[in-house]
């Protein structure tokens, strides 16, 4: 049976040592398998943000169930209450996992910047700073409207604020919109 790097050519693995014998250093990388590290990462970062909008369609579906039921004349105060307050719980474990989708979306944005710069290839991971060829924005730094390569955009400034921060804000609304109502209901019981 012949040895892995008769079948993969004489390119050793990465993480073997130069000879494709023992396994190197971690820093020791074989550029050879970048294209497929490249097409993976990629199809990791595209999950992550269908993930990422779907959390608050998602989150909006139930919050319209449970706000409908807090607000109901109908029911008991205490229902009511119950209802608001799993509501102001639902949109906060909401808006973490929106976060969560961003943030290993963003370090996939990262790793593929890194990546297209090693291949020298055209920067196609992302579809805002890309536009100005910069540097990726330092991982874990906030962003702002010129990280995107927006800062005079030819149309309203608001379309270049970054969504998520706009679906973090309305969630957060949700969120004392439902305080309020769990308070009310509470105050009326009795």
């Amino acid at each position: 049976m012949p040895d892995d790097d008769e079948v993969w050519g004489k390119a050793p693995f990465p993480g073997k040592g130069p000879e494709g014998g023992q396994p190197g250093p971690a820093w020791q990388i074989n550029h050879h398998y970048d294209q497929l590290t490249y097409e993976m990462l990629t199809a990791r970062f595209l999950a992550h943000d269908e993930l990422l909008w779907q959390t608050p369609v998602l989150a909006l579906t139930a919050q319209s169930f449970l706000m409908s039921i807090s607000l109901d004349d109908g029911i008991t105060n205490i229902a009511g209450a119950t209802a608001a307050a799993m509501g102001a719980i639902l949109i906060l474990m909401s808006m973490h996992l929106l976060g969560r989708h961003r943030f290993l979306e963003l370090i996939e944005k990262h790793k593929l910047k890194q990546l297209e710069e090693a291949m020298k290839i055209e920067p196609l991971s992302t579809h805002s700073w890309a536009w100005k060829y910069a540097r990726a924005p330092k991982l874990g730094s906030t962003f702002k409207p010129t990280d995107y390569g927006l800062s005079s955009p030819r149309y309203p400034k608001i379309f270049s604020w970054p969504s998520y921060v706009i679906w973090q804000a309305g969630l957060s609304l949700f969120f004392i919109a439902n305080i309020a109502i769990c308070v009310f209901r509470v105050s009326q019981i009795g």
